[in-house]
């Protein structure tokens, strides 16, 4: 009896050796990938796969990724290398893959920074030991005489989305959509900003993907026609009516435009605001948006802001909790440019309502305050003890920060004179021809939020508006796919057996093979 059964237990597994053969066989001849994750992190979305499903010449991607690190950069090389396999395994073959280590290569190193890629610092601490170093954590990619890099990758949030963006700028060439800055009127200069600042980061990735150009109002000619999607960010200004009309008819040709609108100019050494003088609101009304005189204060949800106070004798930078620093959660993120989106840090921000009463232009709010904050209308005192509490002339919340509007706007010009250009070096003025001038849209779309300060604190939140602008939804809708990491829920007492069942199949053959020895020993 024992020797029949150690008869069947050689063909058992010799069968099994077989089976595992023939599977090992099979699989080096036809590609599978299984992705376990609950959030399927490592699978990507169907815009992802469309980004090098059809490239047209190979694509060469170098990864260079230092090995063996603490936190936070312990998951980067494998997330990283995973990821980009499965852009590998849908390229059909066009995407050529190389994962560097240049750590301890002078040779690699020097290959790396002539592909863009360039050290970052890395420090790590704890109870025995501390570590600092520069370490490389970028990616290269070229294609043809193109190239684009992503450096240095401090998130794996948007990793799907970055590089899905690179690949997308490559194959567009010189096809890229065009963004414009409006200067001249006291708007931040992005391009001038450093690169380490936020400003100067968001700048580097918006020319990763367009082309950028700073665009200046109030004279002969207006937006250019290249011009697909037009930034207006804090001016500081008032704006001429030659140049609202030329934005105004900017609008109406189809145009795409973004107003990030500061309500105050603030003091922080005093403490003290100024109003904001852009003069835009009559217009911004008219196209069916109404920016409020008022500032937003939340003394639940904010975030710190250091300010000047007298520590003894001496006048320190002091961290605080600021109520003009809103943390807002209340978002619509069932739209593409909000999608994604957790929280949006919102300084010096002022209401922004939807007011159209134009059937023809469809509004939405993107994201509201909390309803225990409140508005203080026309408030120019900064100091936090002022803030503290509730004003009488506040009105309670929740209040709207943000709108988008689309649809066949009607010009803000249409019952006005067209305000004349500046006269020209020698004197002379052209005159302007009425029949030119633009009054409805055939459809265009606009977004309208009330803090300037926006931009420097939310950088996922201004790329997919700028995605949005140029209408790109595909790229909206891979950065909308971020990696966060699952919350670990602590069962319930009732809902414990459930851990038990996948040691079921464990405990069985643990059975059988207590059977079996004890059926050994009686033979004996």
């Amino acid at each position: 009896m024992i020797r029949r059964w150690r008869v069947h237990l050689a063909v058992q597994l010799v069968l099994v050796a077989l089976l595992l053969i023939l599977i090992n066989h099979v699989s080096s001849a036809v590609f599978l990938r299984v992705d376990l994750t609950k959030a399927q992190d490592y699978t990507l979305s169907e815009a992802a796969r469309e980004q090098v499903a059809h490239l047209e010449k190979p694509l060469v991607v170098r990864a260079y990724l230092a090995g063996d690190l603490n936190a936070p950069y312990h998951q980067h090389r494998p997330t990283i290398q995973a990821i980009l396999e499965e852009f590998r395994a849908v390229s059909n073959g066009k995407m050529d893959l190389r994962i560097i280590d240049p750590s301890n290569d002078e040779q690699l190193q020097g290959e790396a920074e002539r592909f863009g890629v360039s050290p970052t610092r890395y420090s790590y601490a704890d109870n025995s030991r501390s570590e600092e170093k520069l370490i490389y954590m970028g990616i290269s990619f070229s294609y043809g005489s193109e190239q684009r890099v992503l450096n240095p990758i401090d998130t794996l949030d948007t990793l799907e989305y970055e590089i899905a963006r690179s690949i997308h700028a490559l194959t567009q060439g010189e096809h890229r959509p065009v963004v414009g800055l409006l200067q001249g009127n006291g708007e931040p200069n992005l391009a001038a900003q450093k690169e380490d600042n936020p400003l100067g980061k968001l700048y580097g990735r918006l020319t990763n993907s367009y082309t950028v150009r700073q665009v200046e109002l109030g004279g002969e000619s207006g937006v250019p026609v290249d011009v697909d999607a037009l930034l207006v960010i804090g001016p500081q200004w008032t704006l001429t009516e030659r140049a609202q009309y030329q934005l105004d008819q900017y609008l109406m040709r189809g145009g795409s435009l973004g107003f990030f609108l500061a309500p105050i100019k603030p003091d922080l050494e005093r403490l003290r605001a100024s109003p904001s003088q852009h003069g835009l609101q009559p217009m911004l009304s008219a196209w069916g948006v109404k920016v409020g005189d008022d500032l937003m204060v939340d003394r639940a949800h904010n975030e710190k802001l250091s300010l000047p106070a007298m520590v003894g004798r001496q006048r320190l930078l002091v961290p605080v909790h600021y109520p003009l620093f809103p943390m807002i959660s209340d978002i619509h993120r069932g739209f593409p440019i909000t999608r994604g989106i957790r929280s949006i840090l919102s300084p010096f921000s002022s209401s922004v309502t939807p007011s159209s009463v134009n059937p023809a232009v469809t509004t939405e709010v993107l994201w509201s305050t909390h309803a225990d904050a409140g508005a203080l209308p026309q408030w120019r005192d900064l100091r936090p003890e002022a803030l503290r509490t509730r004003s009488p002339k506040e009105f309670p919340g929740p209040h709207p920060m943000a709108v988008v509007a689309q649809g066949k706007f009607g010009s803000y010009f249409s019952d006005r004179a067209i305000p004349a250009a500046p006269p020209a070096p020698d004197g002379s003025t052209l005159p302007e021809d009425p029949t030119s001038k633009l009054t409805s849209s055939a459809g265009s779309q606009l977004v309208v939020v009330g803090s300037a300060d926006v931009l420097a604190n939310n950088e996922a939140l201004i790329l997919n508006t700028v995605d949005w602008l140029v209408e790109d939804p595909a790229l909206v809708a891979i950065r909308a796919r971020t990696r966060i990491p699952p919350k670990l829920d602590v069962p319930e007492n009732t809902a414990t057996w459930r851990f038990w069942i996948p040691g079921v199949p464990a405990l069985f053959w643990l059975g059988i093979a207590a059977f079996v020895r004890l059926r050994q020993r009686r033979a004996r």
